[in-house]
């Protein structure tokens, strides 16, 4: 009897406290959406953020937030700086006495950043000792280029 009811009380204190979970979900709003009220969109004559085109791209900054070169090869990660947009280029120059080689990626907003997809080379080519590398973002509105980074090639 004693086994009964110390089994009973588990399984009641249990219940009452998984039952809780249900309200303590982080994202409970992302689960049940409440439906809010639709209003009509009128215009505004208020000047939007975004930069207009004159033809002539503004510069930007251009920040290398990473980069490595090991046996896998040469990765950099690098973003321009207080913009936010997509479709921009990411071009990564590294030179090494009469080598010089180049990779071209994507870039995409991230937030108040544009964030270049992972650049990589390949080892081929280079020799063992130091290289020197720049990124340059280029976008119909936007332009600018990295300060001068160096690596080690192993």
């Amino acid at each position: 009897m004693k086994y009964r009811a110390v089994l009973s009380g588990f399984a009641l204190v249990s219940a009452l406290t998984l039952s809780g979970c249900a309200f303590l979900t982080p994202n409970w709003s992302a689960i049940h959406q409440t439906p809010s009220p639709t209003s009509t969109p009128t215009e505004s004559a208020t000047s939007t953020a975004e930069p207009t085109p004159t033809g002539k791209p503004q510069p930007v900054q251009v920040d290398v937030v990473d980069s490595t070169a090991d046996a896998s090869g040469i990765n950099v990660v690098a973003q321009a700086s207080n913009v936010s947009e997509d479709g921009g280029k990411c071009t990564l120059i590294v030179s090494q006495g009469g080598t010089r080689k180049v990779a071209v990626v994507g870039a995409e907003s991230n937030v108040t950043d544009t964030q270049c997809f992972p650049l990589h080379l390949p080892l081929a080519g280079f020799v063992s000792g130091a290289a020197t590398f720049t990124v340059q973002y280029q976008s119909s509105t936007y332009t600018g280029t990295s300060a001068v980074g160096q690596l080690v090639i192993p």
